[in-house]
């Protein structure tokens, strides 16, 4: 019982550090799209920074 708590400790981590990944990735994807590489990166890691803040202010 005790490792199936760990498991799902680590499987909720996992989705919280995506957060990054993903905003990261549709920055990229914005910036390329609009011709401004480093816009893009900048939201993307200031939207994707802003969600794990976000998320780790909640209880």
């Amino acid at each position: 019982m005790n490792n199936e708590n760990s498991e799902k400790e680590k499987n909720n981590k996992k989705r919280e550090d995506n957060y990054l990944a993903i905003a990261l990735s549709l920055g990229v994807a914005f910036g390329i799209l609009t011709d401004s590489l480093a816009l893009g990166l900048a939201l993307g890691v200031a939207v994707g920074c802003l969600l794990d803040i976000r998320k780790e202010k909640k209880p």
